[in-house]
């Protein structure tokens, strides 16, 4: 990745560190685990074992259906060009590699749909979903499957569809229709269908507001989980965010990044002092830098008690996701 660290306002990585450290430990109730890699409020979505226990027991994919998106984030890390579809034969491929698995003694956990706006693509997911069917059938096991969407959608139609194949965990991005009334009808109704409806929102500066005001409602439509990330910078999305916040400071891990200047730390003891019941994650730089070096498994030890239960499909499904 070529990015002019001149052209952009970056700064020193142990400035950004200092600044999240201190602000952490302000603030009383906030949680750490993984050898501190881990910030959280409350026990975490069984959907973020994926990521945290890449090692673990279990075979999952993240799958991308196709780049049709029919909303635009200034921060979209999936690129603008939305002309640039997954080819029908890539698809086959993994359908192809995951029906392999599953004849072999490979122990499954779930799979994740993600990318554009994934139910677009409903008809292409309706062939992993019946495979998904049959591999639950004839290993006799439950997956843990969920779904990243902006929740402008849904219809009762596709609802039945994703409960039929056994999705349980929905994931939401409400910031991506300005916090839309429809998006939280959508969320409660899933919520009342018996999904686990999780948030998952980029930690970004210009929302800051509209999302502290909005956590009543994520209260009150039932949600479980809010997952703030840190926003990843990329070639195609960096001049659409400092356009968009010219004040924001960028630094260097891995991998550039937006600080999220406290926002995510504003949000846990929004959460903290008005007891909402909901877990939040800080899914950081640091977080990301944890998943994609040798020293993962080693963190992540002991962190088996950070996930929630929610039935016995939720537990101990940590495993080795792959993405698409």
């Amino acid at each position: 990745m070529e990015i002019s660290t001149g052209k952009y306002n970056f700064v020193d990585y142990f400035e950004i560190m200092k600044e999240k450290s201190d602000y952490i430990d302000s603030i009383e109730g906030i949680q750490r685990s993984g050898h501190g890699k881990c910030i959280h409020i409350n026990k975490i979505a069984p959907g973020c074992r994926g990521c945290f226990n890449r090692v673990g027991k279990g075979y999952g994919m993240t799958i991308k259906l196709g780049s049709k998106c029919n909303l635009s984030c200034p921060y979209c890390f999936d690129g603008q060009d939305k002309s640039k579809e997954v080819t029908l034969l890539t698809l086959k491929r993994r359908l192809a590699d995951i029906y392999r698995k599953s004849l072999d003694a490979v122990e499954f956990s779930g799979f994740a749909f993600s990318n554009g706006e994934p139910l677009l693509y409903i008809d292409r997911m309706a062939k992993f979903g019946d495979l998904f069917k049959d591999i639950e059938r004839r290993k006799g096991i439950t997956l843990w499957n969920k779904l990243y969407t902006n929740g402008t959608v849904f219809t009762d139609e596709i609802f039945d569809k994703l409960w039929h194949w056994n999705f349980k965990e929905l994931r939401f991005h409400p910031s991506a229709s300005n916090f839309s009334d429809t998006v939280y009808r959508n969320m409660e109704k899933a919520n009342e269908r018996g999904f686990v409806v999780a948030v998952e929102e980029a930690a970004y500066p210009p929302n800051r507001d509209k999302l502290l005001n909005n956590l009543k409602t994520f209260q009150e439509v039932g949600v479980k989980h809010v997952q703030l990330c840190e926003t990843k910078v990329f070639e195609f999305n960096i001049d659409m965010i400092a356009n968009d916040f010219p004040e924001g400071r960028f630094y260097w891990t891995n991998t550039p990044f937006l600080y999220h200047e406290g926002l995510t730390y504003d949000v846990m003891k929004n959460v903290i002092d008005n007891n909402y019941s909901f877990s939040i994650l800080d899914c950081s730089s640091e977080v990301w830098r944890m998943n994609h070096g040798i020293h993962h498994q080693i963190v992540m030890e002991g962190i088996e008690d950070v996930f929630a239960d929610y039935g016995p499909a939720s537990r101990g499904i940590g495993g080795s996701w792959e993405k698409c």
